[in-house]
């Protein structure tokens, strides 16, 4: 062996072992500043040594060292950046990485291919169960809807990867729709407003988040407002010229989950109503939360003076948190109920 070859040896040698030890050198000198990262869980705590207890020590040790050793966050993000930048495929098992930079909820995978679905007996049970609500809210002067929505990869599936494949046009979605009969069961098929619209000039959902933006939620605000016109004529659903349409950039996106050492910026639409605003906050009624969401979003109640003298009730997800800007210019009482 040359004299090179050996240099080159003990390089790769020396380079391999600094590599395997930096993390415990950076524990004690601080080599290199902690990133902190947002997980969706709490990291295991350092447990106590108790030398007359020590069943289950060294596994709760192992957990502890393994969330908490020394640059455990950017070698996470570098791994992750290989994976996305080269390879092009997600370090998430929560995110599905499409084509031109587009990320998907992976949640929506087996709905979007058809891969789950009801059987009918659990559509049936549905069926029932959505008649007994709306026979309740007529014998107390109400009328009850459901409005459905559809997933961000039904809407631009043609930025999704091409193992992600539809294996049956129906799925769950459609399955629901199908129980509508405009008289007890009133379903409100959002996703055909949607697809209408899908030609704007600027998009309905985002690329980097999985919920749709303003201007989805105005064209989904349009199509129930125009299902419950029927019903209350009163009713006049707002038109997009009462909006300005603008973007803003914002880097709090599901880009976060993909856990790299960098962030995805995005500009994000945002509708803003040219006159002011008559709607404001009103007296909640301390509705009990199920837990799961902060106490400032479980209940939210808007009163509008203009509005038209009904009220509004919505038991949302957080697809309504888009729409709220909208219903609230058009009924005297909105409350919007988490659960």
């Amino acid at each position: 062996m040359g004299k090179g070859a050996k240099i080159i040896q003990w390089i790769t040698v020396i380079s391999f072992f600094l590599m395997l030890s930096f993390p415990v050198l950076n524990s004690y000198f601080g080599l290199v500043a902690e990133k902190e990262v947002k997980e969706n869980r709490n990291l295991a705590e350092r447990p106590e040594f108790d030398i007359n207890s020590l069943d289950g020590y060294t596994e709760e040790f192992d957990m502890y060292y393994s969330d908490n050793f020394s640059m455990r966050n950017h070698l996470i993000g570098w791994s992750g950046y290989l994976d996305y930048s080269l390879f092009k495929i997600s370090p998430s098992p929560r995110v599905v990485v499409g084509t031109n930079g587009w990320l998907y909820n992976k949640l929506s995978l087996p709905l979007y291919e058809g891969a789950v679905q009801y059987s009918d007996e659990e559509l049936e049970r549905i069926r029932i169960e959505l008649i007994k609500r709306s026979e309740w809210c007529n014998e107390h002067d109400m009328k009850f809807y459901v409005a459905v929505v559809p997933n961000k990869m039904n809407m631009y599936s043609e930025n999704l990867p091409r193992t992600a494949i539809k294996k049956n046009p129906t799925g769950k979605y459609e399955q629901v729709v199908s129980l509508n009969d405009d008289t007890l069961v009133r379903i409100i098929d959002v996703k055909e407003c949607l697809l209408r619209n899908l030609e704007h000039e600027y998009k309905l959902f985002q690329v980097t988040d999985d919920h749709w933006n303003d201007l989805g939620a105005f064209y989904g605000y349009r199509k129930i407002m125009e299902r419950l016109q029927n019903d209350f004529p009163q009713l006049a659903p707002q038109e997009i010229e009462n909006y300005s349409i603008g973007t803003y950039e914002k880097d709090e996106t599901m880009s976060e989950l993909l856990g790299l050492n960098q962030k995805f910026t995005e500009q994000f639409v945002h509708l803003e109503k040219k006159q002011k605003t008559n709607a404001i906050f009103g007296e909640e009624k301390g509705y009990p939360s199920k837990g799961g969401i902060d106490n400032g979003e479980h209940e939210i109640v808007y009163i509008n003076k203009d509005g038209k003298p009904l009220k509004c009730l919505i038991i949302r997800d957080s697809f309504s948190i888009g729409l709220m800007k909208f219903f609230k210019e058009d009924f005297q009482t909105l409350v919007l109920i988490h659960d």
